[in-house]
């Protein structure tokens, strides 16, 4: 955020945030909040993550959802590339994701703590976007959900066309493309509990979930300017070409 903000010249910065990454944002998020610094956040973007499982501990179920598109198609082979395209993560970091969200540290206020603060997810009122795939077997979408529940702003969940990959990508303008949304929603008390109801107040939208997530930013964010000629710049520039050194180690 530092870098960004120190590049663009501004003083906000929209965050977005896929699987357990977005549980190292939500963490960052409930850090901001802690020192009075969540104004430094314009948006937040969640993609197929899930900060607690509770949906699936118990004995409640989503609604069965009949998809009205296109049957999932096939992942391109570019994208099944990318996927395996794996970080080199600590053995420990990636338990202490895991275990964070397994036992629903950030569900409880206090549970998890980060640089020295505790964290409460219910003090983040940001505006959030939450996406994930209604085939996604990896982030079921009502474990996803939740997401929406945890923290206090004003929240749009859609449920795109697709499993874990496919859902996420989803290039504006590929044929038979949908997405499903309701309403935003604010805070804890949104839908009153579990989303079994979720699917029924939705619509089936054409397209790209890409696109509708452009009209959101959008109205979150300040004009558009001209990028710079270069990446970087303010004594911040590209130690290499893309795709970057990491590959090659």
């Amino acid at each position: 955020m530092d870098a960004a903000e120190h590049v663009a010249r501004t003083p906000r910065t929209a965050l977005m945030a896929f699987g357990a990454g977005g549980t190292l944002t939500a963490m960052v998020l409930g850090h901001l909040a802690a020192i009075g610094a969540q104004e430094r956040v314009a948006s937040v973007t969640f993609g197929a993550t899930v900060l607690d499982r509770e949906a699936g501990k118990g004995t409640a179920t989503a609604d069965p959802l009949t998809w009205p598109g296109r049957p999932a198609p096939d992942v391109p082979r570019e994208v099944r590339f990318w996927h395996a395209d794996t970080l080199r993560v600590p053995a420990g970091v990636q338990r202490g994701l895991s275990d964070v969200v397994e036992r629903g540290a950030l569900a409880s206020p206090g549970a998890a703590y980060l640089l020295g603060t505790t964290i409460d997810l219910a003090k983040v009122d940001r505006d959030c976007y939450v996406v994930v795939g209604a085939g996604d077997r990896v982030a079921p979408w009502p474990d996803v959900h939740r997401v929406t529940r945890l923290l206090a702003g004003s929240s749009r969940f859609v449920l795109a066309d697709g499993g874990h990959l496919g859902s996420l990508v989803s290039p504006p303008g590929e044929p038979g493309l949908t997405f499903r949304t309701a309403a935003s929603v604010t805070g804890a008390a949104a839908d009153g509990g579990p989303p079994h109801g979720w699917v029924a107040l939705t619509a089936t939208e054409p397209g790209s979930w890409w696109e509708d997530h452009l009209t959101w930013l959008t109205e979150r964010t300040g004009p558009a300017h001209d990028a710079p000629p270069e990446l970087g710049g303010r004594g911040m520039h590209a130690l290499a070409p893309a795709p970057g050194e990491y590959v090659r180690s």
